[in-house]
């Protein structure tokens, strides 16, 4: 469960992953604010709980993975596009298209360089938090620890809406 340096999470870069990935119910399950430990004293009811927000946050994970591939390929058909507009136009001497053509291609290929950051990103996370690892907790403070280990992941993907996150306690 500990993170090494070089597992550091960074917020999502483009549109699509980030609205793929969006989950306001995430702050329900796994927020402290939102878990009354009067209730939830219960290790196997709070076990439940941050359970089903990790289930949450693996789904959105996946779909969002999804968006990120589904981007690439989408961007990766428009700079083809682009390349074979720019050498037609430049055969026939239409440096103007040719330039247009060119400058759009490249715009796709840092679009498509931001999806491929953010999928290798969300492929990275994939077995960072297990169900075992809940199941294995003993106390109530080793299962609020996963919770808002997730929930603060979650909350630098953008996966959960900012008046909703948690807040820094070092700000």
């Amino acid at each position: 469960m500990t993170q090494t340096p070089n597992e550091q999470v960074k917020p999502l870069r483009t549109r699509a992953t980030r609205q793929a990935i969006l989950a306001p119910d995430l702050t329900r399950y796994l927020d402290r604010r939102q878990l009354d430990l009067a209730v939830t004293d219960q290790v196997q009811a709070l076990q439940v709980r941050v359970r089903r927000g990790l289930e949450v946050f693996e789904k959105r994970r996946a779909k969002a993975l999804d968006a990120a591939k589904f981007t690439m390929v989408n961007h990766t058909t428009v700079i083809i596009l682009c390349a074979v507009v720019a050498a037609f136009a430049a055969t026939a001497q239409l440096w103007i298209s040719t330039s247009a053509a060119l400058i759009a291609g490249s715009g796709f290929a840092i679009a498509l360089i931001r999806a491929a950051f953010d999928r290798f990103q969300l492929r990275r996370l994939e077995n960072r938090f297990r169900v075992k690892d809940i199941d294995s907790a003993q106390t109530v403070d080793e299962i609020l620890a996963i919770a808002d280990e997730v929930l603060n992941t979650a909350a630098t993907l953008g996966a959960v809406p900012e008046e909703t996150a948690p807040k820094d306690p070092a700000q």
